[in-house]
């Protein structure tokens, strides 16, 4: 299981390297962040999740993966199960919200946190800084990217569903050297820098992974990024911003169907 990211990267100069397409719109390509304190924690959840009116729709992705050479494009098998739809739909808009209540009501009491050990959600508060920090909290970006791009179940009977996509293909022979360029039209750059030579545009390619020199971090729209130096296929070495760079070994989440409800059990990164 692996990880996830969007969106592109026009060809006119701009201070966000995204370009509106059929990908998903993020917080850095609207530059509409909706910058408020997220709803308090009540001291006693309901058993069932608050509801909100759908503003920010999940992608259209198709039930089966339709690659190419050299392109792994994003799949979604949830539209077999409506209540996974909607359940799914209703935790990206608690997200965009930063709706700590409604998180904090969808995940399983023992959810998996880490493969050090961490479970259960007073780890996964601390871990998140949702008592202290929740604003900030990196689980905003972290889930959005992981809802965004489909999945796939991994039962016979549809109860157990892993998000992203890149999280259940096999086309990876080792989960931190190989990854996807998770968009359309994403600028591959000479250097760690908008204001560097743009080399390609690259659309869910899949690319080799380079670990030297990826200390350089940028801000794009409300969103801050490493720089990742990659490899192509067609024998191409640059940089591309990290959120449009998908590897099995990054962040997913597992949901499973425990009654009639759907419950987050794990969310987690490393392999």
């Amino acid at each position: 299981v692996g990880l996830a990211f969007i969106a592109c990267d026009s060809t006119s100069q701009s201070d966000s390297e995204i370009q509106s397409t059929d990908t998903v719109a993020t917080e850095a390509e609207s530059k509409t962040v909706e910058d408020k304190a997220p709803e308090q924690v009540a001291p006693d959840l309901a058993t069932t999740p608050s509801r909100f009116p759908i503003k920010n729709p999940l992608p259209d992705w198709p039930e089966k993966p339709n690659n190419t050479a050299g392109k792994l494009f994003p799949f979604d098998e949830a539209v077999r199960v409506s209540d996974l739809v909607d359940f799914r739909q209703q935790l990206y808009e608690a997200t965009k919200r930063k709706n700590v209540e409604h998180l904090l009501q969808i995940i399983a009491p023992q959810i998996k946190c880490s493969f050090g050990g961490d479970s259960g959600k007073e780890d996964f508060v601390r871990m998140w800084q949702l008592d202290s920090l929740a604003a900030q909290s990196g689980i905003w970006q972290e889930l959005e990217m992981v809802l965004s791009f489909g999945g796939a179940f991994i039962d016979p009977d549809n109860k157990l569903f892993i998000a992203p996509y890149q999280s259940v293909i096999d086309d990876f022979s080792d989960p931190f050297s190989e990854g996807v360029i998770i968009g359309t039209d994403v600028r591959l750059r000479e250097q760690p820098s908008t204001n560097s030579k743009v080399l390609d545009a690259l659309s869910w390619d899949k690319v080799s992974i380079d670990y030297e020199n990826n200390d350089k971090e940028e801000t794009i729209g409300s969103e801050t990024h490493y720089w990742q130096k990659i490899n192509t296929a067609k024998g191409q070495t640059g940089y591309i911003w990290r959120k449009y760079l998908g590897y099995s070994a990054g962040y997913r989440a597992a949901f499973e169907k425990r009654g009639e409800q759907w419950k987050m059990v794990s969310f987690l990164a490393g392999d």
